[in-house]
């Protein structure tokens, strides 16, 4: 065994163990904080998880064995599935939308104010939060062309949600297809489509629905990269890998994690017997890099000049200045934002003076910052309450709004145990898997460290690990289906 199984197997084992304890931790911390009354809560969270994963497992074993199988393949067809998967998608997330009259608060009025200016024509009303924070304009200024054609209420938020999660079923069959066989692809994208949080998260106005789809098809150009030592394939591929960062960049600027993803990929997966493999690596590497680079200063050039924001000069500043800010555990809290009101609203300043503060955080008490990132794991991934909060925070009393507010403290518990859930399914599967992994579960392990080693000094906020939740459906699914589904399957690409 080479030092790069090795490598990958003990980076799987460790997963699988980081996503186990996750799983064990969760409804313990929420159950201690909430109180004993709210361990039947929990149970009957944990027990509605576990039924629509043993669903998944039971609808994709009936057509193998099932009436349909017997239709000559034509109704177990992939567009058959994909279809009906997607249609499920839409009447969850419809009945969602429809029933729960979500008010957007937070960073989410802040786009819903801005779309609203834009959709009557006044583009550069963004005021200091999106000079500060220009990466979040492109959200504001897309959702805002869509009001401008229908109206501006918050459920037209939802309805463009709606259709990104039609996007991210889709990607996610795609992406797992191309590893794995029809029967794991369907149960990943059965679960992308019945997945509780994403659901209850579709009412609110958020660009993290659009970013798990770009994100999806970074994967999928990494798995498109050719085993061949052929120059043009490679760099062809490479660009395109580039280009869909720079955009899923413009939502969320931890879209960059892909390309330590992308590092570790190629080292492990491609040209390991090719003489020359370092410089494959280092042209694949480089030119998606490249095509990053001179994309998003191709996208600042229209978006500077409507709405006079500079997405270029978004920087990590106070994200890292937050992230470090041991008081409030790396989570934001309203005093953070003095500093940038003492800057006049400079992103420049605002960032440079954010990271000179970190710095002096960091150098002032080093052990504490070890400290501190152990607090912020427990704090970051052991909570996936995020998709409720911010659903059900503030809302009118349209459908089943008022029953949720009622009975928000057990939604919230409910959400936590669906949470832990998922995620122990997922560490089931790697673990079981940790001799034989396959790229995508590669993939899926790179995500999840790279995220783990990012956060320790980045902003938390259990919303921000949401794509990780996405990659872990794939090995969940893995373990929903027999093994000789995908034992023996393979990449058709390259």
């Amino acid at each position: 065994m080479s030092r790069t199984d090795a490598a990958l197997r003990v980076m799987t084992a460790v997963s699988a163990v980081m996503l186990l304890y996750i799983a064990c931790v969760t409804p313990i911390g929420w159950i201690d904080y909430y109180g004993a009354f709210h361990v039947i809560t929990t149970l009957l969270g944990a027990v509605c998880m576990l039924g629509l994963a043993a669903g998944v497992a039971l609808l994709v074993r009936f057509t193998q064995v099932g009436p349909i199988r017997f239709a000559q393949g034509r109704l177990w067809s992939g567009t058959a599935v994909i279809t009906a998967t997607i249609m499920l998608a839409i009447v969850l997330r419809g009945a969602w939308v429809a029933l729960v009259d979500t008010t957007p608060t937070s960073d989410f009025l802040e786009y819903h104010r801005y779309a609203t200016a834009v959709a009557q024509g006044d583009v550069r009303s963004h005021g200091w939060f999106f000079i500060v924070f220009p990466f979040k304009v492109v959200y504001a200024l897309i959702l805002g062309g869509i009001y401008s054609v229908t109206t501006s209420h918050p459920t037209i938020a939802g309805a463009v949600n709606i259709v990104a999660s039609c996007g991210m079923v889709l990607m996610m069959y795609t992406v797992t297809r191309r590893w794995y066989d029809r029967s794991v692809a369907c149960a990943a994208a059965l679960l992308a489509a019945i997945w509780p949080l994403q659901i209850a998260f579709t009412s609110v106005a958020a660009q993290e629905h659009i970013f798990l789809v770009l994100y999806l098809c970074v994967v999928a150009g990494m798995l498109a990269i050719p085993r061949t030592a052929r120059v043009a394939p490679i760099v062809m591929r490479a660009l395109v890998i580039g280009m869909c960062i720079a955009v899923a960049n413009l939502f969320r600027p931890v879209a960059v994690i892909a390309f330590p993803v992308l590092v570790l990929y190629v080292c492990a997966w491609r040209w390991r017997d090719v003489p020359r493999r370092w410089v494959y690596r280092a042209v694949t590497v480089g030119t998606a890099l490249c095509a990053f680079v001179v994309s998003t200063s191709l996208f600042n050039v229209p978006i500077e000049s409507i709405t006079g924001i500079n997405i270029n000069k978004a920087r990590p500043g106070f994200s890292i200045y937050v992230g470090t800010h041991a008081p409030s555990h790396g989570m934001w809290f309203p005093e953070s934002y003095n500093l940038v009101y003492r800057t006049a609203y400079s992103a420049d300043t605002a960032h440079q003076r954010s990271m000179e503060a970190a710095i002096q955080q960091i150098t002032a008490n080093p052990i504490g910052m070890v400290v501190l990132a152990v607090e912020k794991f427990h704090y970051f991934w052991a909570s996936g309450e995020y998709a409720v909060m911010y659903s059900t925070r503030e809302m009118g009393q349209r459908g089943v709004s008022p029953w949720l507010a009622a009975h928000h403290t057990s939604t919230l518990v409910a959400s936590q145990a669906m949470y832990a859930v998922l995620v122990a399914l997922a560490g089931l599967a790697l673990w079981r898997r940790r001799r034989q992994i396959t790229e995508l579960d590669g993939i899926v392990v790179t995500t999840f460290l790279v995220h783990v080693a990012c956060f320790t000094i980045l902003e938390i906020q259990s919303r921000y690990h949401m794509v990780v939740e996405l990659m872990l459906l794939i090995p969940a699914a893995t373990l929903l289906v027999r093994r000789q589904h995908y034992e023996e399957a393979g990449s058709s690409w390259g």
